[in-house]
């Protein structure tokens, strides 16, 4: 009877260890940035195509970052927790949906061209 509970035991042991492991998989997963069609600029690319007119250079970071660090060279801010921040983009775009839009994020996740 006692090796019966202690079969019971390490098979319960083990769902709970496959559980958590399943669990850090699940959230390692949801923290890989998405893969965004445009690619993505280098620093110096962003800043050279901004001033050129080629792109719209946009800081989505937050204003106390702003504050800390200041906007971009180049590029204009525009807060993405905006609750109007897509409106606000088109609208920084010339109404131009098709517009190519460089981001600057504070981690580096959200750097893209559209």
């Amino acid at each position: 009877m006692a090796d019966g509970k202690s079969r019971t035991r390490r098979w319960v042991l083990m769902g709970g260890a496959g559980a958590i492991a399943a669990g850090f998989a699940i959230r390692e997963y949801r923290l890989i940035p998405q893969d965004y069609t445009g690619g993505q600029l280098e620093v110096t690319q962003a800043h050279q195509k901004a001033v050129a007119g080629d792109v719209l250079l946009v800081d989505i970071r937050t204003p106390r970052e702003w504050r800390a660090t200041g906007v971009g060279q180049g590029a204009q801010p525009l807060d993405m927790r905006r609750e109007d921040f897509i409106p606000a983009l088109v609208q920084m775009a010339g109404g131009d949906k098709s517009a190519p839009v460089a981001l600057i994020c504070a981690r580096g996740v959200s750097i893209g061209i559209e």
